[in-house]
């Protein structure tokens, strides 16, 4: 309660005024850092540390928003074609460094129609949305033709040659998106069978 003659008083005025000023640019500065923070929670919670993609949980996240709003979409699993044998002769680090290429060159590739998501170690998801069926397998041909014939930095001075398997499968009317996963695996699994480096589209379910 200010009297009359506190009132009448400017510095006090002045005074009070500039705390209040001061405590509300205080609240604001908390306030966007906490915002910051809280963003940066939750993408962290939805990025691969080390790839920088998309990571399993949010792919598995995805996949259920997909399926709710039940729309056509084609899923491809992607394995590096003899990854172990990277990591035995360079070491993790280097394998890491491969890991982290591999995944810049999909984001190169990346289009509006299509996520990539490091799902395991040398295991990657792409959802393929708003992809004729035709166009979907087009494009992930041509990611594995682009796959094998770029250069990946092994370590100083030295640069391998790299292949994927991809296994691709597309939804289908009455099908769980879970089961649509489980064929691309299941074709991933026949196109190692069958020489690795290739492309497999699981026959209908």
């Amino acid at each position: 309660v200010f009297t009359n003659h506190m009132i009448m008083d400017k510095g006090l005025v002045l005074l009070i005024s500039i705390i209040l000023v001061a405590l509300n640019y205080g609240a604001v500065f908390v306030m966007h850092y906490f915002i910051s923070d809280l963003y940066g929670l939750i993408a962290s919670a939805s990025t691969d540390h080390l790839t920088g993609l998309k990571n399993v949980r949010l792919f598995n996240s995805d996949l259920m928003e997909i399926e709710r709003k039940k729309h056509p979409v084609t899923l491809a699993v992607i394995d590096i074609d003899h990854f172990k044998n990277c990591n035995d002769r360079y070491g993790h680090d280097s394998g890491d460094s491969i890991l982290k290429q591999l995944a810049a060159m999909f984001n190169e590739m990346a289009t509006p129609y299509t996520t990539f998501y490091r799902i395991g170690g040398e295991e990657f998801g792409v959802i393929a949305d708003y992809f004729s069926q035709s166009e979907a397998e087009a494009f992930l041909h041509n990611l594995k033709s682009t796959v094998a014939h770029r250069n990946f930095a092994a370590q100083v001075g030295e640069t391998i040659n790299l292949t994927i398997s991809v296994g691709v499968a597309h939804s289908q009317n009455g099908e769980t998106l879970k089961k649509t996963l489980k064929r691309a695996d299941m074709a991933l699994y026949q196109a190692k069978e069958n020489g690795r480096n290739r492309v497999m589209v699981s026959a209908s379910a």
